[in-house]
């Protein structure tokens, strides 16, 4: 219902929670070899994907499938850093709910323990994910085994922590971090193993970049400027690591939703004219965003994660600017008109939710069945207009039209819901985050960029994956 496009949830899958030892994960499941059926003996995560399943740490996207090249949510980072709080605490995880977003519960476990959790649906950077793990994994399960002071580029202290633990290594011999980059799950694989089982962390020292040896031509491009963003240089490196994230993330949903098949280089993809220029201009948003929250969160001296509370520090204060809303969208005025009368007969939340299962198309009411919480011009007008005319706790007389369809529409109290204060603190930081892209000075390196083969170096980093 946002304005912004409303994009399908990719369900998580971190599954059950092992009891934790007091120096290591025991082990809950059985591996049988060629459990998974997309990861060969030889790869290099692969003992890493069998030790996560054996902890019961980390599972299959579906039956015998790993998806090595799917990125990692922050959902998924989410129900995995709640697992391990869970162990260490001692309190359980409440069970889920019907209807609701498969990591709510998650989320609000670390949230009770004051962790902050980001929006779950996006995919999650690096530090994202050490952040979530290092609010969970104590220190004295990083014993440190490296002298890492310094990195090429953040002097976070909890990531510091993970190369000194040998859980982190850095993505070059200079050990930069890169931390606006996501993860895939088999990278993630790789480094929770390190956490579970200490004997495979890793020592290293790092080099001087007078040290380091002189580089290829491929080598050269990786490190020379695709773009910059306010002055803030965004190596070749980073664009096409987010490149070709992008395209497997698009390869893998359509896979998901198209009976298997996936992207087709020669078709033609409704509302896409260039498919390369399409994938470029998607990882060049991508990261001009990540770019600007880092330069925000620098300077005003805070983490990413704790942004939207400091640029809403109290939402209390618009209480009367603030709106919370369920409706029941259906493509037809006749459908819609019978919700109505159906909700006139038997006025209750049971029969609304009900109604709103059975005859609802709009994937954010599936995803998260408590309704949007939203202020002024966040949503389409008509909604928006319905909702402000509607006391709390009452419905729609009639159905509400818009370039959506038809809505029927119940108003709820925002403040009875949990966490109602960090979701529009969340909600005002995407309206931060689009007036700094909004207003942000991007300069390509044109030349490179449109020599760039996107299809020839996605072909690539499949070849490297697959060994």
């Amino acid at each position: 219902m946002k304005k912004r496009l409303i994009a399908a949830l990719l369900c998580g899958c971190f599954l059950a929670t092992p009891a934790l030892a007091a120096s290591s994960f025991p082990a809950v499941n059985t591996y049988s070899p060629g459990y998974y059926t997309d990861v060969k003996p030889d790869e290099w995560y692969a003992d890493a994907a069998q030790l996560c399943y054996e902890a019961g740490l980390i599972t299959g996207t579906r039956a015998n499938t790993f998806s090595p090249n799917n990125a990692v949510t922050i959902g998924e980072a989410a129900a995995l850093a709640a697992r391990i709080l869970s162990s260490i605490s001692g309190e359980a995880i409440r069970a889920e709910a019907a209807g609701e977003a498969w990591y709510r519960r998650y989320v609000e476990f670390l949230e009770a323990h004051s962790v902050a959790v980001p929006d779950p649906a996006q995919n999650a950077s690096r530090t994202q994910f050490f952040h979530l793990l290092a609010a969970v994994v104590p220190p004295e399960r990083l014993a440190p085994i490296n002298s890492i002071e310094t990195l090429p580029d953040t002097d976070d202290a909890d990531i510091l922590r993970f190369y000194n633990a040998g859980v982190l290594t850095g993505t070059d011999a200079t050990g930069t971090f890169q931390g606006g980059r996501g993860l895939r799950r088999s990278e993630c694989a790789t480094m929770v193993a390190r956490i579970i089982d200490p004997d495979l962390r890793q020592t290293f020292t790092l080099q001087s970049e007078a040290e380091t040896p002189t580089l290829s031509p491929e080598e050269e491009l990786l490190q020379t400027e695709a773009f910059r963003v306010n002055g803030v240089s965004v190596s070749f490196d980073r664009f096409i690591d987010t490149l070709n994230a992008c395209v497997a993330e698009t390869d893998a949903s359509l896979k998901a939703n198209n009976d298997g098949k996936g992207l087709d280089w020669n078709a033609k993809y409704t509302g896409v004219d260039d498919l390369p220029a399409y994938f470029k201009e998607m990882a060049m948003a991508r990261l001009v965003e990540s770019t600007l929250i880092s330069a925000q969160a620098k300077a005003l001296g805070c983490s990413e994660e704790a942004l939207p509370a400091v640029l809403t520090p109290d939402p209390a204060k618009a209480l009367d600017k603030i709106y919370c809303a369920k409706h029941i969208l259906v493509d037809d005025e006749q459908t819609a008109t019978a919700i109505v009368a159906l909700l006139k007969s038997s006025p209750s939340l049971d029969t609304f939710n009900s109604l709103m299962n059975q005859y609802g198309t709009d994937p954010g009411m599936k995803s998260d069945p408590r309704g949007y919480i939203f202020t002024d011009g966040d949503m389409v007008a008509e909604f928006e207009n319905a909702v402000k005319a509607l006391n709390i706790g009452a419905c729609s007389n009639v159905p509400v039209k818009s370039q959506f369809g038809y809505h029927v529409i119940l108003r709820l109290d925002p403040t009875t819901r949990s966490g109602w204060e960090q979701a529009v603190q969340e909600l005002k930081y995407e309206d931060y985050v689009d007036a700094w892209v909004d207003s942000a000075t991007v300069t390509p390196n044109t030349a490179e960029l449109n020599k760039l083969d996107v299809q020839a170096r996605y072909e690539a980093y499949l070849a490297s994956q697959n060994g």
